[in-house]
């Protein structure tokens, strides 16, 4: 669920929270913004589910763990992975995007 707060200096603060989880947050300088970028976030997430999508909330961590116990090729790669793993692990494979597009 979203929500809109003001924020002292006067901008909009988008919240965005999942079973008291906080997920996301955004500021902006226009309320109409904070609103229109918390229900394209929320409608993002509610497709995937309607999708039936349910591997975009996995951590890249567990896929990368499932791809390492199922690998029998180079070791080049499997160094690779680990980078990734200590870089990206935390982060849901939805956001990844994100954080390379925008990083």
């Amino acid at each position: 669920m979203a929500s809109i707060v003001k924020t002292p200096s006067g901008k909009f603060k988008a919240i965005i929270r999942k079973n008291g989880r906080l997920l996301k947050t955004k500021t902006f300088s226009r309320k109409t913004d904070a609103k229109a970028w918390a229900a394209r976030i929320e409608g993002d997430r509610q497709m995937l589910a309607a999708y039936g999508i349910g591997g975009a909330s996995m951590p890249f961590r567990e896929l990368a763990d499932e791809y390492d116990a199922q690998w029998d090729g180079g070791s080049r790669i499997r160094s690779e992975l680990y980078y990734l793993r200590e870089k990206l692990g935390h982060y849901k494979l939805i956001d990844i995007y994100k954080i390379i597009i925008f990083s």
